[in-house]
């Protein structure tokens, strides 16, 4: 359950994430204004034993030459030893305030952020363990892992031309680069290998600076200055075919691709195959679990292929799929389909360009529910059904949508940058904050307006 606790309008947002009775804490903190970190223990449950802090901050070091310092803020409470980490934007280095001898303040947080700017500060170097083992998997054994002790020892070989796929925490199992890894395991000049960014500091010179993760470099043998790959053409994943080519036009060491491309060829379609099957079992998968929101007993005989079919994708049963995939075809969704638009249009009145939550509304009407959505959002569209269905059984509470492009202006004015985002009203105050696609979350913010 996610609990929102509005503090002040303009100012904070605080979050608590139950898990094993221990809080998180997130705080949206505005540098103008004047609450800062002396008011942040009377914000934090005194039960919380490992809490978290996170917040945005953009230091002017003076007025005089207004160089500004931007980025996040982490410290935790009651760690051993006290610590704060700041992550500098854009470059995102990280830098570390040992606080186990001095008061978390207002001074003392300045004080670290102008050593930064400074040039003072300790910067934190990620450093993830060497591993002696590159085997996490049966699926990861070909591919090296590189940490950022081993990064000029295996990358900068002169000998060897060296494929990076640099990742977020992701181990890139049974992913196309892995098995290229696979693929190519014999060629004795090529090295394919997978560092993590959660844990290894890297430069950002060496790899995309887009947020997507993996990000993909090639250094080769003759000219280790960095060929920047992308992973990503017309928003799909590049082929295997794809990146063997990339990699077969990049090296020093050239080899034959030729016989490698039977291999990725059938790699490719069983990819795209169990792509396609991923779709129609999420298509199933998500319009049940909309429609049995509103309906708990629902039944639809899709159900019977789809859930097989989940399973199937883990493998490489190219006949089953295909066949568990022409029964779900053969099975039209429609009845779904057409259920759902049925609840999600509902009583719910949408907000128009020209009008605003507060004066149209909050002060017209005892009880609100406003629902900041998108078109392009599918978890907004995925709750959309019984957002309208409760719209049709609550006759005392109005329940608004509010469309993140037909009206931003609003948007901005309730401090919403995700969606979906539900906010409750009584009597022009607000009541809860749920961000995100939470069903039972919903149904209990309706109760809790009663």
């Amino acid at each position: 359950m996610t609990e929102h606790t509005h503090i002040s309008s303009d100012t904070y947002e605080r979050e608590l994430f139950t898990k094993e009775e221990k809080f998180n804490v997130l705080i949206n903190y505005s540098p103008s204004d004047a609450c800062f970190l002396d008011e942040i223990d009377q914000m934090i449950d005194e039960q919380a034993e490992d809490s978290w802090l996170r917040t945005n901050f953009n230091f002017i070091k003076s007025d005089m030459d207004r160089e500004s310092i931007q980025g996040k803020l982490h410290f935790a409470k009651d760690a051993k030893p006290k610590t704060i980490m700041a992550f500098k934007f854009p470059s995102k280095e990280r830098y570390l305030m040992d606080t186990s001898s001095m008061e978390i303040t207002r001074e003392s947080l300045t004080q670290f952020l102008k050593s930064i700017l400074d040039g003072k500060a300790v910067r934190y170097i990620g450093r993830e363990t060497r591993h002696e083992n590159d085997e996490y998997s049966p699926e990861m054994k070909h591919l090296k892992s590189i940490v950022y002790d081993t990064f000029d020892e295996i990358v900068m070989d002169s000998k060897k031309d060296v494929f990076v796929a640099l990742c977020f925490n992701e181990t890139l199992e049974g992913n196309f680069i892995s098995t290229m890894a696979k693929i190519l395991q014999n060629e004795p000049n090529l090295v394919i290998g997978r560092m993590n960014s959660a844990y290894n500091d890297y430069s950002l010179e060496y790899f995309p600076k887009e947020k997507y993760f993996p990000k993909l470099t090639f250094f080769s043998a003759a000219n280790k200055t960095p060929i920047i790959g992308d992973a990503y053409v017309n928003d799909e994943c590049i082929t295997a075919k794809q990146l063997l080519t990339w990699i077969h036009e990049s090296c020093t060491h050239k080899f034959d691709m030729e016989k490698y491309l039977e291999q990725v060829t059938q790699y490719d379609e069983l990819a795209a195959l169990i792509d396609e099957c991923k779709l129609a079992v999420w298509k199933v998968e998500n319009n049940l679990h909309s429609i049995r929101s509103i309906l708990p007993d629902y039944k639809h005989p899709a159900e019977e292929f789809s859930i097989p079919l989940k399973e199937l994708v883990k493998g490489e049963d190219k006949s089953k799929m295909k066949e568990l995939l022409e029964k779900i075809k053969s099975v039209s969704l429609q009845d779904m389909i057409d259920l759902l638009e049925q609840y999600k249009a509902g009583k719910t009145i949408h907000l128009k360009a020209d009008e605003t939550v507060d004066s149209y509304y909050l002060e017209r009407y005892e009880k609100v529910i406003v629902d900041f959505t998108a078109t392009w959002c599918g978890p907004c569209q995925a709750i959309a059904p019984l957002f309208g269905y409760l719209s049709s059984i609550e006759q005392d509470i109005i329940f608004l949508k509010v469309d993140a492009d037909e009206c931003q202006e609003q948007c901005k004015a309730f401090n919403v940058d995700g969606f979906p985002t539900f906010k409750s009203f009584k009597g022009k105050n607000m009541v809860q904050v749920i961000i995100g696609s939470d069903l039972k979350g919903l149904k209990k913010m309706v109760e809790n307006l009663h």
